[in-house]
């Protein structure tokens, strides 16, 4: 991961592409300037400033001429992700049914199941516990039609962590442990031990 240090740097060069995608008048560069930005405020932290630069990445997604609905759909998910790291989950669920269609849309396999996974998350952060659970179905739905890219898949952890904290909170607890072993497994095989874990993957 970057240190504290490179975080600065990176972020100097994010406001410097930023000030020249504007001059430019270059929708598309400047989202991409401003997306470095916001990581550069997450990286160090500053989850407001993440928040309003992702807000602006949205405002300039819906422009008629920025064309791009991968991208449209990434500033969604990416808008929704901020909302819930500060707590305001309520606003990031009109951005996540919208991000949820348009990924359909755009039939981004990929994309869609980023999507999910943010959804799952807030879901569980306001206690709507079948709808995660709902989520599940969707990911084995699309586990049947896409098994090869499944196989590929390791992001699924994270779903299988959010279920298994849900069976938990039901009083379920060998469903419990037993989705939390598979979604251990999964991050033991690409991560390696727990001590090479970065801090967002105890989850």
């Amino acid at each position: 991961g970057l240190y504290r240090a490179d975080w600065v740097v990176a972020e100097h060069y994010a406001r410097a592409a930023v000030e020249m995608a504007e001059k430019l008048d270059a929708p598309s560069e400047l989202s991409a300037a401003l997306e470095a930005l916001a990581s550069a405020h997450y990286g160090r932290g500053r989850l407001r400033e993440h928040l309003e630069v992702s807000l602006r990445r949205l405002t300039i997604s819906r422009e008629s001429r920025f064309g791009d609905l991968r991208r449209q759909v990434l500033t969604l998910n990416s808008v929704s992700s901020a909302l819930v790291y500060v707590g305001e989950y309520m606003q990031a669920m009109p951005h996540l049914l919208e991000a949820e269609r348009l990924a359909g849309q755009a039939q981004d396999l990929d994309l869609h199941i980023s999507v999910l996974r943010v959804l799952s998350h807030c879901l569980y952060q306001m206690d709507r516990w079948e709808q995660v659970l709902e989520i599940e179905d969707k990911w084995r739905a699309l586990n049947m039609r896409y098994p090869k890219f499944f196989q590929l898949l390791r992001g699924h952890c994270f779903q299988l962590a959010l279920n298994a904290s849900v069976y938990a909170r039901r009083g379920d607890f060998e469903r419990a442990a037993a989705l939390r072993e598979e979604s251990r497994a999964i991050m033991l095989d690409t991560e390696g031990s727990e001590e090479r874990w970065a801090r967002d993957n105890h989850y």
